[in-house]
């Protein structure tokens, strides 16, 4: 028997969309559903037709609030749900037919905790828009990740399929005294480093079943306003759960973004700088602050590598003068041929070319190098946004000269 899924949808004034995206869930093939749609405050018609809805079809349940935000709809929902798997849709977008049934599929199959599936931006009417924009571009396959997985697919250009909330399936676990963040924008980033400490592993949908429509007087239409600085708020947020998480590494990447995101709003002319500057100014002192907290993670961190390090080398010397009193037995009973080949050995260990650095120590080096040189400029005020893609290139090429090197 299939388990019931709660799809939430918070609705504001989007009367013209509404009736698609609607349509679109109660026309899934996975029939056991509970439609939550949270009408929050539209003046519109938004209301009167999610009531039609509600009577037309008993799966469809009907909130009505005054106006909160998105965040606060999604999150009244959460609270309404009574099903052990959640989906979230926006009310002006739409998802293909299959797309519920096969999301959950794949999280049963896998004993996942999210199931992810891939999106396409479409315009007003519904039609594909075509971009060159390789994040927007971006596809995942189909796969099985632990985190460390996720977050690898987010560093390297899969930012929006993983940050988003409305391209998944998510076990309602692991909402558990979480909440998205009432009045913000860029809601889906606050949460998201919390949201995927708490899985143990995410599976992926190769298809493209969610569609996602740009249109005028949508929230993220307007680019310059100074709610827009919401999301150096959420990498700030994230690069704290990091921090407490121990993932240095993540928490090093999540400021790097905070910082270049937002010296683009800070660019002269911006006018998110000319309305929002007091803001700007705090946001920068909670990011030096951020980053004195980095430093001396990694200066803990450090301390621990160099006595791993020391350690290393004393059991290096320890299997070095076994390996030497073997080969000095070897003599005694094998001859000649014996200890060549124990003094070849020793000659070639010496010369360290059969210590090679392990790839995961080679990326913390780059990492950590990026970081400092960005923290670096950044504290001298000297990091403009355009300085960005430079420090960038450097890293690039010092990444380059570790390669050589080794």
């Amino acid at each position: 028997m299939e388990e019931k899924i709660s799809v939430i949808v918070p609705v504001y004034m989007v009367e013209d969309y509404i009736r698609a995206c609607v349509d679109s869930i109660l026309g899934q093939s996975y029939g056991n559903l509970e439609v939550i749609l949270v009408d929050d405050g539209s003046t519109d018609g938004c209301g009167r037709i999610c009531d039609d809805y509600g009577k037309m079809d008993e799966r469809v349940r009907v909130i009505h609030k005054t106006n909160g935000g998105l965040s606060d709809a999604r999150n009244a929902g959460i609270g309404a749900a009574t099903a052990e798997y959640l989906v979230f849709v926006d009310s002006d977008d739409f998802i293909e037919k299959n797309m519920i049934a096969q999301l959950y599929e794949a999280l049963m199959n896998t004993d996942s905790d999210i199931a992810i599936c891939n999106l396409r931006y479409v315009d007003a009417k519904g039609k594909p828009i075509a971009s060159r924009d390789m994040i927007r571009e971006y596809r995942i396959a189909d796969d099985v990740w632990t985190r460390e997985d996720f977050w690898k697919c987010y560093c390297r250009g899969g930012q929006i399929p993983c940050t988003v909330a409305w391209n998944k399936l998510y076990r309602r676990k692991l909402f558990e005294g979480l909440r998205y963040p009432k009045g913000k924008i860029r809601e889906d980033q606050f949460i998201l480093a919390e949201l995927i400490t708490r899985c143990e592993k995410i599976c992926c949908v190769g298809e493209t079943m969610y569609f996602y429509r740009q249109r005028e007087g949508s929230i993220m239409s307007d680019k310059y306003a100074v709610r827009q600085l919401d999301i150096v708020d959420a990498f700030l947020e994230n690069t704290g759960v990091f921090l407490k998480n121990h993932n240095r590494r993540m928490a090093e990447y999540s400021l790097i973004q905070a910082i270049v995101y937002l010296e683009a709003f800070s660019f002269e002319g911006n006018p998110v700088r000319e309305k929002g500057n007091e803001r700007i100014q705090q946001l920068r002192q909670v990011i030096m602050d951020m980053s004195g907290r980095l430093v001396q993670s990694e200066e803990k961190t450090r301390d621990t590598g160099i006595r791993q390090i020391q350690d290393s080398v004393w059991k290096k010397r320890i299997c070095r003068k076994l390996r030497t009193d073997t080969g000095t037995r070897q003599i005694a009973v094998g001859g000649r041929k014996a200890a060549t080949k124990t003094q070849e050995a020793e000659t070639k260990k010496a010369s360290g070319r059969n210590l090679p650095a392990t790839d995961k120590e080679k990326n913390w080096m780059y990492m950590t190098i990026q970081f400092r040189l960005i923290l670096w400029f950044y504290q001298r005020g000297m990091f403009p946004y355009r300085f960005a893609r430079r420090c960038v290139r450097i890293w690039r090429s010092v990444k380059f000269l570790f390669k050589r090197n080794s």
